[in-house]
């Protein structure tokens, strides 16, 4: 499992569930969804945490420093850091990554790419 390091305790923005959300979004922070969001969403890869709660979906690509997901998301997922599939999780499109931690139940359908840090930046532009 990952340290607490990679984990915010803080939810600086929330889509809440019963609301979708359609477009781009860029943030710093942790950004986290238990509603639907239909757009590409891209954090500053220093310090974002993306979380995608049990009840929440994303249809669009992601690129972010650290996502935890427990929900759905479809589309092209990169992350700098770690990524958590939680036991809900479910990822329909090609995952880059550095750090990854599947559990039991999470299910992914694409291709899997260790990747580092420069690639990253080339590919997120």
């Amino acid at each position: 499992m990952f340290s607490n390091s990679s984990k915010q305790s803080r939810i600086d923005t929330l889509i809440g569930e019963g609301t979708t959300v359609e477009g781009d979004i860029s943030f710093a922070g942790c950004l986290r969804i238990d509603g639907g969001m239909i757009g590409n969403l891209r954090g500053d890869h220093s310090t974002c945490t993306l979380v995608i709660g049990k009840q929440g979906s994303l249809k669009g690509s992601i690129s972010v420093a650290h996502f935890v997901i427990d929900g759905s998301a479809e589309g092209d997922v990169r992350v700098e850091n770690n990524l958590e599939m939680q036991s809900n999780g479910k990822i329909k499109g090609d995952i880059y990554y550095k750090n990854l931690e599947v559990q039991l139940g999470a299910v992914i359908d694409g291709q899997i790419m260790q990747g580092n840090q420069l690639e990253f930046a080339s590919s997120a532009d």
